[in-house]
């Protein structure tokens, strides 16, 4: 803050307390009574007009910057959603990108996520495919793999631990392929009865040791009636499990 004190002819004197602006000239300064110069006067007159006009320009700066706060807000809420999606977009190129990179067309993955109403995997840019059987895409060979499990292709590795052998009785397999299923060969030891005797089948243990190979006619025993044991389990025979969607990379 700067004061100045001038003096006009007539004696009256005139106070004026400005404000300092940034690269405003000095003011001239008179002591009381001390006549002043014209060409004095009107510099002071001009400089004080100046920095009004600066003071008023600021004040409209400022309740323009105050007006423009709600457009602002609104643009940074704008600019910041935009980010946000071009980040998720990134995010999901990139991933894609990366996909693209270390899993080569063909590989096999299960997801807990169902396909799009075209049986891709959803925003993967149809990079993977639901193993629905759909044949040929992209080159690539798309078995059924709906309702089934993997089984690993045995190949022999020199130097490999684990099997020498291939376990798979199927013998040499094709990627793809679909296998039936087998119960394995296993068998029932079934009692018969020992000669002579001729008790009934309501006896839970029969003499012993057994003799094997009698029929109806033999030793004159008449065998009758027999007893099969009761059906148990499901409609298949299937280890532990839990439901995945089988998909392929095609691209």
């Amino acid at each position: 803050m700067k004061t100045s004190i001038f003096s006009i002819r007539n004696g009256l004197a005139f106070l004026a307390i400005l404000v300092s602006t940034s690269g405003a000239a000095d003011l001239w300064v008179f002591d009381k009574g001390m006549p002043a110069r014209a060409a004095e006067v009107n510099s002071n007159f001009q400089e004080i007009l100046r920095r009004l006009d600066t003071l008023n320009r600021m004040i409209r700066e400022q309740s323009a910057l105050r007006d423009s706060l709600p457009v602002l807000r609104g643009k940074m809420r704008a600019d910041s959603a935009a980010l946000q999606a071009g980040l998720r977009g990134k995010i999901r190129a990139d991933s894609l990108a990366l996909s693209a990179g270390v899993l080569l067309p063909g590989a096999v993955a299960g997801f807990l996520v169902a396909p799009d109403a075209q049986g891709y995997l959803p925003n993967s840019d149809q990079t993977w495919i639901l193993a629905a059987g759909q044949g040929m895409v992209n080159g690539v060979a798309v078995p059924d793999l709906r309702g089934h499990f993997l089984r690993g292709i045995f190949v022999p590795v020199p130097g490999a631990p684990g099997e020498t052998k291939n376990p798979d009785p199927g013998g040499a397999r094709v990627a793809g392929v679909m296998q039936d299923g087998m119960l394995q060969s296993h068998a029932h030891a079934i009692l018969t009865l020992k000669e002579g005797w001729t008790g009934s089948q309501s006896q839970p243990n029969p003499p012993s040791p057994l003799k094997t190979g009698l029929n109806k006619s033999a030793n004159g025993l008449t065998l009758e009636n027999f007893a099969t044991n009761s059906d148990g389990g499901g409609s298949e025979t299937r280890p532990r499990n839990v439901a995945v969607y089988w998909y392929v990379k095609v691209k």
